[in-house]
């Protein structure tokens, strides 16, 4: 009886095992795929990324103005999303306009901190644009740091233009859609769109970094 009891054990451990073995196998099959799709979406979208010169309250409501200021700005510049390549070159052309810019918005708010304006690579988060979610990793982006940029930051995907659509809540138009499939593969498309956003955040815990 003992030893009837004793195989039972040690089958049920070979099957706990067996199912660990299983799930682990597609959770690493799952963030390998996942990491080639954001190695991929890394080259064909351009961020934008604003720091804050600090978390307090004012500094937090300076940082948006200067995005919503920015992003405006940006929208306005000829060529600008026509293609990544020509965006980032346009972009590149203006970046002392871009940060005249930001100052602007910043010393007509009351304040005197410097601005730094970039064109770099930064970690991003996961980010929800609408119904769409993107993976953590490292993108390019024009890059804004305010003051001593020891604040929060902000985030959105300036090329295709997402930037209004920063809610999880909201809804991408149809243009938009659009723009995401032609600078998107297929399977990286339906990823963003299909992919609940703790699952991203499951699957790229690899792009561990600082919100």
């Amino acid at each position: 009886m003992y030893q009837k009891k004793r195989k039972y054990e040690i089958f049920a451990i070979a099957c706990i095992l067996g199912m660990v073995m299983y799930i682990a196998g597609n959770k690493w099959s799952s963030q390998a795929q996942a990491a080639d799709y954001q190695k991929h979406m890394a080259q064909e979208i351009l961020r934008f990324h604003v720091i804050a010169n600090s978390d307090s309250e004012e500094d937090q409501t300076l940082k948006m103005k200067v995005k919503e200021g920015v992003v405006s700005y940006v929208s306005t510049l000829t060529q600008v999303g026509d293609d990544l390549e020509s965006t980032k070159y346009i972009i590149s052309l203006y970046m002392e306009e871009i940060k005249k810019e930001a100052q602007r918005i910043i010393e007509q708010e009351g304040y005197s901190y410097e601005v730094e304006v970039e064109l770099t690579e930064s970690y991003f988060p996961v980010k929800s644009y609408g119904e769409a979610v993107f993976p953590a990793g490292v993108y390019q982006a024009l890059k804004i740091e305010i003051g001593k940029a020891e604040g929060k930051n902000w985030w959105c995907v300036l090329y295709p233009n997402l930037c209004f659509v920063d809610s999880a809540y909201g809804v991408l138009e149809e243009d938009q859609k659009e723009m995401l499939k032609e600078v998107l593969t297929e399977e990286e498309y339906e990823s963003i769109f299909q992919a609940d956003s703790e699952d991203i955040k499951i699957s790229f815990k690899l792009f561990s970094g600082k919100e």
